[in-house]
């Protein structure tokens, strides 16, 4: 059941307590951890069936542009011949322990933890009917080699203190992979909880994302990898517990150290300046008319180009994305830009143009997304158009650098990936490779914008 409203945990005196530290949560937050995994239990009773995911592998995207999958972590484990130990934290239909016993057999122990009470299966995996939020109590402690979850840490109470738990639980050089987690009361430091955790030793990758959830704004943390090492053998998160809400979740506090650094911890200029360098290379390497960069001063110019259109995809994308890095140097120059737009652009809503491109950005990852069927993206001027598809360029020169920079993190922790081939990181309804027809294009009617994208 949910709680009537939000409540606080701490007195004036427990206040001062520093970071989350499960071991010490508050009775308030125990008694909603008990409470909520009391009604998923009830809820999966006996003779439930799961009717959710029942994925054998779990999988991990970074940015569109490369994948690992709990089978080619296991895989390279296993040729080195170590006998491997591995926990699925929130293990649904069992369709991942079935399928490990399956590829692996005795090479791999297979334990499963689940609010289902199935008990032990033999035949499949050791299935616990617990509660993840207190594994380190459920488990003992270096016991797990990897641990793997998928669409669960996003449903706990107390997700920070469950994956402290978690990390209890693993072995030294053991790997830690979740699917996603929010960390509410603190969206806006999640880049600076990443960079904090990096700066005090740990080896950990994670992507922020922005979604929409009950009409609401959000953030979370997505793709979570971290590695235990001897020299960390505790993780410590720099947020303290805060209030619960009345669906039983809490909000966290940032701690000192994050209420010091900026609440936007990427420097988006230099991550502009990386990604830059990197399609030059790629244009170089990939496109035959790089010369076309130099011939246009537009994006409508380079669309209407003869040549230009006789490209195939890959080559206009880069084509593009290369033409708005030498339009803008910096990142702030397209910032300023919009500002200036706004100034000057009097017949359409400029907030109404800043919603679509927040849309843009949070919605998908800051990939390309399809807008020419959108209603919302029609009612915007051309011009605002073109300056629209110059964002999103610039979106995906920083994803470009990001990618790379997660690509080094996953090769430190020595986890093995797949490249995602670069003419498949769009679509064919792609933002950039539809101004083709921008002959077709018509500037919006002068009319009211609405207001919100939420739908």
């Amino acid at each position: 059941m949910c709680a009537s409203g939000s409540q606080g945990f701490f007195s004036s005196a427990e206040k001062s307590l520093p970071y989350v530290n499960p071991a010490q949560r508050p009775p308030a937050l125990q008694a909603a951890i008990n409470d909520e995994f009391a009604i998923i239990k009830q809820l999966k009773g006996d003779g439930y069936i799961s009717t959710g995911d029942r994925a054998s592998c779990y999988g991990f995207v970074f940015y569109g542009m490369h994948r690992l999958d709990s089978d080619m972590v296991l895989d390279k484990a296993v040729e080195q011949g170590k006998c491997l130990t591995v926990c699925d934290v929130g293990a649904g239909a069992f369709g991942f322990e079935r399928h490990n016993l399956s590829r692996y057999g005795e090479k791999v122990i297979n334990v499963g933890i689940t609010a289902t009470s199935f008990g032990t299966d033999s035949s499949t995996a050791h299935v616990i009917g617990q509660n993840a939020e207190y594994l380190s109590s459920v488990f003992t402690p270096e016991q797990f080699d990897f641990i793997f979850s998928r669409l669960t840490y996003i449903h706990l109470v107390d997700p920070v203190g469950a994956i402290i738990e978690a990390y209890k639980t693993l072995k030294p050089g053991g790997k830690l992979f979740i699917d996603s987690f929010y960390i509410r009361g603190c969206e806006r430091y999640l880049s600076a909880i990443l960079d904090h955790l990096k700066e005090q030793g740990y080896r950990v990758s994670g992507l922020c994302e922005k979604e929409y959830l009950y009409a609401e704004e959000v953030a979370r943390m997505v793709n979570f990898i971290i590695q235990k090492t001897p020299e960390k053998p505790e993780l410590v998160f720099p947020v303290s517990y805060g209030e619960i809400d009345r669906y039983y979740r809490v909000h966290y506090h940032p701690g000192s150290v994050l209420l010091q650094a900026s609440p936007v911890a990427e420097n988006l200029s230099l991550l502009y300046q990386k990604g830059m360098n990197i399609i030059e290379a790629k244009i170089q390497e990939k496109c035959k008319h790089a010369d076309l960069i130099l011939q246009c001063r537009q994006l409508p110019e380079l669309f209407a180009n003869p040549v230009f259109q006789t490209l195939d995809k890959l080559q206009k994308y880069l084509l593009i994305l290369g033409l708005v890095a030498a339009m803008n140097k910096d990142y702030a120059n397209i910032q300023a830009r919009s500002e200036q737009e706004a100034q000057n652009n009097k017949l359409y809503d400029m907030a109404y143009f800043c919603q679509v491109k927040s849309f843009t950005f949070e919605i998908y990852y800051s990939q390309l997304c399809c807008l020419q069927y959108r209603d919302m993206f029609k009612q915007l001027s051309t011009q605002q158009q073109i300056m629209l598809l110059e964002h999103v360029a610039a979106s995906n020169i920083i994803r470009f650098a990001r990618a790379d920079i997660n690509q080094q993190e996953l090769m430190q922790s020595g986890l093995s990936f797949s490249e995602i081939p670069i003419d498949r990181i769009f679509n064919d309804d792609d933002v950039l490779t539809f101004p083709m027809l921008a002959q077709h294009w018509q500037p919006a009617p002068e009319k009211q914008c609405p207001v919100s994208l939420r739908r």
